[in-house]
């Protein structure tokens, strides 16, 4: 896992629900986008644990302009925090990545 005081921290409660992003601007070129079929985005739990299929609605995933997106889900505060890693592949076959650090609250 990176360095978490580094990464933009998100703060929900478990039973909340939202979309959640990185936005890619400042690293695409003239006319580049992200392309949404090979971009991903996975979770990891605080004991460095897999947790894509439970904290992220895969459904969701989406491309808005520059930004991925996704809907972050569930959680729990004993496995918190969460890093999110958002992997863009570009129109360019450029590959970048941004981390959030996501707090679950009781």
């Amino acid at each position: 896992m990176s360095d978490a005081t580094k990464n933009p921290v998100i703060n929900k409660y478990k039973y909340e629900s939202f979309m959640i992003g990185w936005d890619f601007t400042n690293d695409l070129d003239s006319g580049e986008t992200p392309v949404l079929v090979t971009s991903i985005v996975t979770a990891t739990n605080s004991a460095g644990t897999d947790v894509s299929s439970t904290i992220l609605d895969s459904i969701t995933k989406t491309v808005t302009g520059n930004k991925l997106l996704i809907a972050c889900q569930a959680g729990s505060r004993d496995f918190s925090p969460y890093e999110i890693v958002f992997k863009c592949v570009t129109t360019s076959g450029n590959q970048f990545e941004g981390i959030v650090t996501l707090n679950v609250l009781d």
